[in-house]
Order: C-alpha cells, then structure tokens, then sequence
C-alpha cells in the first residue's frame, strides 16, 4: 500500500486541508489578552507553544477521525479496506473517474448528514490556545502582586517638614560675639543644616555663631524630617546686621615725680572708639580717654582698657603693671622727741608738697585705739596722746592718710612708725 497513490496518509493530509476553523474577531482578542498577559507576568518558552499547538491540531484531527459514529464510518482505519477496493479494481487499477467522483458525491453528502445527526458543535480557534489552569494564573498573579509589594516595601513615604520662622537673640550684632539662631514653630523633629552666609554651617536645631567679619547676612535653614524626605528651605534676606568693632589698645609709662610716687600714665591708641573704660584688677577707676594712676602698694596689677564705638560694639585689651614696693609718702620709719632720732616729730613729707586735703590718724595696735589725728601738716605728732599731756610708751604705731585730690580723687596710704624715747 506504501506504494500505491491514495495511501492512509495521504487521505489524511487532504482532510486536514480541507478542514477549516471557523472565524471568531473576539476569539482572537481574547488570545491576544491572554499572550499580552503571559508576556508580562511569565516567560513562556517558544518551543512549549509550538508544540501545545501541534499536539491540539493532532487532537482535532483525532477527534475527527475517531469521533465519527460507527454506522457512517467509525473512522478511516475502519474503512480503509473499503475505500481501497472502491478506488481500485480487481487487478489493482485505479476506478474510473466518473466512479471517483460518485463516491466522493456520496461521501460529501454521508458527512453532511453525519454533522447533522450528531450536532457536532464548531470548532474555536480557542482550543488552539494552550490554556493556563485558573490556579496557575492566579498564583502568577500573586507572584507579580509579591513583586510590586516588595518594591513598594523598599520606597519609604517621605513627609515634609516645616518651619515657621527662624530668629536670632539680635537684630543687629557685634563681629566677634556669639549670636544664638533658634527655630519657632516647628511641627515635627527632624534635620537641620544653618547656612550663616559667611561660608559657616551647623546641624544644631539652636545653634551660636560667631561672625569674624563685619556686614549683612542672608541666613538659611534647610529642614527635613528624621526619616528622610523633602529638603525645605527657609532663607530670610538681610537677615542679621554685624557691625565692626572697635580694637581695644594702650601703652603705659612710668612717670619720674617729686613725691617719689609709683606713677603710671596709661596711653589709649584705639582708634575709631568713641567711649574708654579703664579698670584696675576689673574694678572701674576712670572713663577718660587716658589715664593716670598713682599705685600706692606694691603687687602685679591687672590693668584694662574698654574701647567701644558708636555702634555699641567694644572690646577689650590689658597689661600688667607691676610695683616693686609700697609707697609710705616719703614717711619717717623712727622719730624721737627727746632728739635720739633725725626726726623729732612725725609728718610724711610728701603731704607738705601734695595739692588737696588729708587727715593722718595713729592708731595703738595693742588697744586698737585712734590716739593722734590731723589735717595740718603744721601739727605733726609728737609722740603724745591727743588732748593730753601724756607722752605714748616707746614701740610701733600704725599709722593711715587719705588723700582727697583736687579732682575728687581719694588715694589712701598707710605704714607703721616707731617711736623711740
């Protein structure tokens, strides 16, 4: 039979091109839905749909040959003894045409009623696409949704963060003083950066910053919350106003007297100052452009000038000045009214040639007693005790001046004598 023209196999192939799938537009939308589908979700192999495809058309011909009722043709392995001895004689001869075409007249007209009587339904171009189980696909499903949720799990929900001002404790300030910048109004917790316009940042929420130069600067503040986000920026122009200020500085020479007195005059070369304070061990003693200052002790003293401007702005330069012994107003250590002494009565000499008013007091340190005191430096102490006749006992005596100058200025000396008889 392999030899012969109308083989099994070749009555196959013809049916099979002659059978023809019926046209549905929405058959083929419905396909191109689910193809679009699997491209995104899945990676669906080439070959696994070919081969899908075959085995459904291998199906369908199947169905076709083996679904026949067995009254009109169970199927052609049934009847092909059959048809070969119709197609061919007995010598093995194909039948004449006209015969031929009898039989396929009455083979077209045995299938139509075959399709009749077993209202076979249409065949859908649907069972050519390979379906996916309805649990498959919605296990692929949640495998795309698992995929978007876990991308959305990695995106944090940035917030945004206000401020509803910024202020600092002055309007205007000095170069060199700290200046203390604060946050109002603020409705979370969150990230600061302080830009001072003078190339100077923090990340403090309050910060203080000194500005080194004079001039006017834009302060800026950027602001996110703690988890991240949206930078907010907050700049407000001419914000804060440094003035310059004034640099503090003196010199200090020690003057030559007839009093003999440790006398110091201060120098002020500050310039551009408009106010000079000048204080000794940090305690106020003049507001002058310069100074003269008589140190009547001996120690290391701290003296300090104060310069300030216009502005209100200042600062601040000192010097030590030291002074080798105490000054007793060219006071006598000893004096003797009997004349064993040089002196025989007792006066500082350097209150004859002072310009100003004095009072000189002796004190007895055993009693702790005024026994003398005078405001002439023609009644000197002569060695008794005030409104007596009574001559004090020989020993040690302190004794204390205050000197009110011209000028107001109270200058106090004090030491000790020793009276000898």
């Amino acid at each position: 039979m392999s030899n012969q023209p109308h083989s099994l196999e070749e009555i196959i192939r013809q049916t099979l091109e002659q059978f023809e799938v019926p046209y549905n537009k929405e058959h083929w939308r419905e396909m191109e839905g689910r193809l679009n589908l699997l491209t995104q979700g899945l990676v669906v192999s080439m070959t696994s749909f070919y081969t899908a495809f075959v085995i459904a058309g291998v199906f369908m011909a199947g169905l076709i040959y083996f679904g026949l009722p067995d009254g009109t043709g169970a199927g052609f392995a049934n009847n092909e003894e059959d048809i070969e001895e119709e197609f061919l004689d007995g010598e093995g001869s194909v039948t004449e045409s006209a015969d031929l075409a009898d039989w396929s007249a009455k083979e077209g007209v045995h299938k139509q009623a075959e399709t009749t009587e077993s209202q076979t339904p249409p065949v859908e171009i649907s069972e050519f696409v390979m379906e996916v189980p309805t649990s498959k696909m919605e296990s692929l499903s949640d495998d795309v949704d698992d995929t978007k949720s876990d991308k959305k799990e990695t995106v944090v929900e940035y917030g945004e963060m206000t401020v509803k001002r910024i202020k600092s404790s002055v309007a205007q300030g000095c170069e060199g003083t700290p200046i203390t910048f604060s946050t109002a109004g603020s409705d979370a917790e969150g990230n600061y950066l302080w830009n001072f316009g003078d190339g100077i940042f923090s990340n403090k929420q309050d910060p203080v910053h000194v500005f080194a130069s004079p001039g006017v600067y834009d302060v800026s503040l950027l602001v996110t919350p703690l988890t991240g986000g949206k930078l907010t920026p907050m700049t407000i122009e001419d914000q804060i106003k440094i003035n310059p200020r004034p640099r503090a500085s003196f010199d200090f020479i020690m003057k030559q007297n007839e009093l003999n007195m440790p006398k110091v005059q201060f120098e002020n070369h500050t310039k551009n100052a408009s106010k000079a304070i000048w204080m000794i061990d940090d305690q106020v003693v003049a507001e002058e452009n310069g100074l003269t200052h008589h140190f009547t002790k001996r120690g290391n003293y701290k003296v300090s000038l104060v310069a300030m401007n216009e502005f209100g702005c200042s600062d601040t330069s000192y010097k030590y000045v030291e002074i080798a012994e105490d000054y007793n107003l060219m006071a006598p250590d000893v004096f003797s009214p009997t004349g064993s002494a040089p002196a025989r009565t007792f006066m500082p000499e350097a209150l004859r040639k002072m310009t100003g008013t004095f009072v000189m007091r002796i004190t007895d340190p055993k009693t702790d007693m005024v026994i003398f005191e005078t405001t002439d430096v023609n009644q000197p102490w002569d060695g008794k005790i005030a409104g007596t006749t009574v001559s004090a006992s020989s020993g040690v005596y302190e004794w204390e001046v205050t000197v009110t100058g011209p000028n107001g200025t109270v200058d106090v000396f004090d030491g000790t004598v020793r009276l000898r008889k």
